[in-house]
């Protein structure tokens, strides 16, 4: 079933919703203050929002590239070829590795 006013393009956030906009913007200022990567629970912590609504707009942000999944880079820059290892799913090392959330900032 559609929904009115949903089309299947790109996520954009409407002027209509200002609410969303503020937490996804306080959400990126949080993430620039601490100047360093954070955990969901720690943005959790620092926000007041539940870490379910939270995850959706870090994908959110995710997708359209204003924050990086640290540990992904970090599998993409491993020496040791993490990234194409059949076992990566059920590595030792990688369940180690925490989940943190930082800003992608654009070279100038």
């Amino acid at each position: 079933m559609r929904r009115a006013g949903v089309s299947g393009s790109p996520l954009q956030l409407p002027a209509c919703r200002p609410l969303g906009r503020t937490m996804l913007t306080r959400l990126l200022e949080e993430l620039e203050a601490a100047q360093q990567p954070l955990t969901l629970q720690e943005l959790s912590a620092r926000l007041g929002v539940d870490p379910a609504a939270l995850e959706g707009m870090l994908q959110t942000l995710l997708r359209i590239g204003k924050l990086r999944d640290d540990r992904e880079a970090a599998v993409e820059a491993c020496t040791l070829r993490c990234a194409s290892c059949d076992q990566m799913s059920e590595c030792a090392l990688l369940a180690r590795l925490p989940r943190t959330y930082s800003l992608v900032r654009k070279k100038s």
